[in-house]
């Protein structure tokens, strides 16, 4: 699935790139992220929605997994591993 292809993705160390997305942030290491973030998303959600037939196009798929990346853009600074 994308998804299994997405979680495949390395960067230059090696390190998985999705890792840190299959899973919404834990709310109580962050809770500020939920105060700050009015629309999170994991990988989780969005492989469940494709399980279940959720996506009425690849459009919306993509719109999904932009929101992501968005969110963690938003969240975390400039530079760092994640926004990264």
């Amino acid at each position: 699935s994308i998804i299994d292809r997405i979680e495949q993705e390395a960067d230059e160390q090696g390190r998985p790139r999705a890792e840190i997305f299959r899973e919404l942030p834990s709310a109580a290491a962050y809770p500020d992220y939920y105060r700050l973030v009015k629309r999170p998303i994991s990988l989780a959600e969005i492989q469940d929605r494709l399980d279940n037939h959720g996506y009425g196009s690849v459009d919306a798929l993509v719109a999904d997994l932009d929101r992501m990346w968005d969110n963690a853009m938003f969240y975390n600074q400039e530079g760092s591993l994640v926004w990264e």
